[in-house]
């Protein structure tokens, strides 16, 4: 099954969560493919405080909850990531 992400438009991402303020960065989870609205959306989901979650999208903790996540607006850096894990 193929999956498309549009880093352009962040409308047509198909992303889970809400977005409650036009400032929310999307984030996709590296290894689910799973793409989120915001980080508090994000570590939600996969049930972490945002700070924690933030510290590792900014590089100071290397996982979360056994899990990698990037920015979707930097995904393109951590695409071969990516692809290897859907």
């Amino acid at each position: 099954m193929e999956k498309t992400v549009n880093i352009q438009n962040h409308a047509d991402i198909g992303a889970e969560g809400k977005l409650n303020s036009r400032h929310c960065k999307p984030v996709i989870c590296i290894e689910t493919g799973e793409v989120f609205t915001s980080v508090a959306d994000a570590a939600n989901a996969i049930g972490c405080h945002a700070p924690d979650l933030s510290s590792h999208l900014t590089g100071k903790k290397r996982s979360i909850k056994g899990r990698h996540f990037c920015y979707l607006s930097r995904a393109t850096e951590s695409l071969d990531a990516i692809v290897s894990r859907l």
